[in-house]
């Protein structure tokens, strides 16, 4: 917050400069947007971008005018207004392909001119997670990290985070020919959480594909990876959970560990503390019902307090009431209607694996043979994941 205001008073002096130039005027303007706007100062900002527009129109330049737009683009995606930020953002996108479509590329421009089409492709894809367009996310990810890795650029964090989430879509939605873009190099330990995650998604994806030993290796490695007790937990969780699935093991010791490691972590929660408490709550739940609940009811009371119990978007809530719904499955009639809900909303964003999952649980419960035949179709396209031994074993 206080770097953003700093920022701002001095852009704001360099207004003073006796005889500047359009080009330092415009510059000055676009640098204004990105600070305003992370202080919600929206009318400052957007008195900003109209300024730099109005300058541009008599000083043509690339570089300015695809930052420009990239800005703009934020600025409508600040305000909610995606059909704008995403014509913001096309906008950047072709003015670096008039650019590109040309003979003459200085080299400094072509690195930022780059690196602006990979903060917009960036931004494009994160307006598709919002609007629940996942694939389409996916393949923009995977644009923005192709396009900066066939640059010059070196820019290691942005190179992380598009890994890391593109390693999401490879994990939920089966992307295998794009693990080959997960590999990581020689990165600062500041960004052992991105490697920790991708460890984690690879992981999982070898789980899914059969090949469980190279799933417990990859987990070995993000556990030793882990930025926090609560991320973890979460792995511990997970593993846990593929082992039930797929060859029917409880590891109660481990998870009675877990249990209350995650109990102590709620003294200091972070991002993963929530993800880890359903996900071991669900998990012991299998051999210890109240232990489940216990976890849950002391999560609810600490972390709505810290406000961590918001929910971002309905895939969230799907992994929270599936959670819920498995705590509760021998005690609660509700049960069924919650898994119903998690199996609904998985199936309708395209993570049929996961939708799988719930509808074991619903054939089971209800015995309806619709639930029954999709968890087996999805486990035919899986043959000797977790997904087809736990089909295999389904009381149906």
């Amino acid at each position: 917050m206080g770097q953003n205001s700093d920022s701002i008073r001095v852009l704001d002096s360099l207004d003073q400069v006796a005889t500047p130039t359009v080009d330092f005027v415009l510059e000055c303007e676009v640098l204004k947007v990105f600070p305003n706007i992370s202080l919600h100062k929206l009318d400052n900002a957007r008195l900003a971008i109209d300024k730099a527009k109005r300058l541009l129109v008599n000083e043509h330049s690339t570089t300015i005018e695809t930052e420009l737009y990239y800005v703009e683009g934020m600025w409508h995606f600040a305000s909610e207004n995606y059909e704008l930020a995403t014509r913001a953002l096309n906008r950047a996108l072709a003015a670096s392909d008039d650019f590109f479509g040309g003979t003459m590329h200085p080299s400094r421009s072509v690195s930022v001119i780059t690196h602006n089409r990979v903060k917009a492709l960036q931004l494009l894809a994160l307006i598709h997670s919002r609007q629940k367009q996942y694939h389409e996310q996916a393949r923009l990810i995977r644009s923005a990290l192709l396009e900066l890795e066939r640059s010059d650029i070196r820019d290691v964090y942005t190179l992380a985070i598009l890994k890391m989430n593109l390693s999401f879509y490879v994990r939920d939605l089966d992307s295998v020919d794009d693990i080959d873009l997960l590999e990581v190099g020689s990165w600062p330990i500041e960004l052992n959480l991105f490697a920790a995650e991708i460890d984690r998604s690879v992981g999982l994806l070898m789980a899914m594909q059969g090949r469980f030993d190279a799933f417990r290796d990859k987990f070995a490695c993000a556990k030793l990876l882990s930025p926090s007790q609560s991320f973890k937990g979460l792995l511990v969780a997970e593993q846990c959970s593929i082992e039930r699935l797929a060859f029917n093991h409880l590891q109660q010791n481990l998870l009675e560990e877990q249990f209350y490691s995650t109990i102590a972590s709620l003294d200091a929660p972070d991002d993963y503390t929530q993800d880890a408490i359903f996900l071991v709550a669900q998990e012991i739940s299998y051999t210890e019902t109240a232990k489940g609940k216990q976890l849950l009811d002391a999560a609810t009371s600490v972390l709505s307090t810290d406000g961590l119990l918001q929910l971002h978007d309905d895939r969230e809530r799907a992994d929270r009431t599936f959670s819920i719904a498995t705590v509760q499955r021998n005690s609660n009639t509700k049960s069924v209607d919650s898994f119903f809900e998690a199996f609904e909303t998985w199936n309708n964003v395209g993570y049929r694996k996961k939708a799988a999952m719930a509808a074991i649980e619903l054939a089971e419960l209800t015995h309806n043979p619709a639930f029954a035949a999709y968890a087996r179709r999805e486990a035919e396209l899986r043959p000797g994941s977790w997904l087809d031994l736990r089909v295999r074993r389904m009381n149906v």
